[in-house]
């Protein structure tokens, strides 16, 4: 994930690794491919599965290149910290949170 991360910001926003960066991405790559590869002759290879799990990865990602630049973007145009954006953040999803808690135990209480 960490690789798909850094070629979507290049894509996406421009932003370029540091040389020992890259590095660090190459280790966790061969890494990824050693253990997979480990791991294809004590479990099979589930083509399916893979997919899943690029595609998972490839959307987390994505999230967190999107969610970098909305920080970044509202530290220039509002002068908000990151830790400000994370607080704002939780204080919105309280509501949500809340609604989803009521909603589980309401059903779960209706179960028994």
């Amino acid at each position: 994930m960490p690789a798909q991360t850094a070629i979507l910001e290049f894509f996406f926003t421009g932003i370029k690794q540091t040389p020992i960066s890259l590095l660090g991405l190459v280790c966790t790559v061969v890494g990824a491919v050693v253990y997979t590869y480990g791991d294809l002759f004590s479990t099979g290879l589930d083509f399916i599965g893979l997919a899943y799990a690029v595609l998972l990865t490839l959307i987390v990602a994505g999230c967190s290149v999107v969610d970098k630049t909305a920080v970044r973007i509202l530290g220039a145009e509002e002068g908000i910290k990151p830790v400000e954006c994370n607080q704002i953040r939780v204080g919105l999803s309280i509501p949500v949170n809340i609604l989803f808690m009521m909603l589980f135990e309401f059903q779960a209480s209706t179960s028994l």
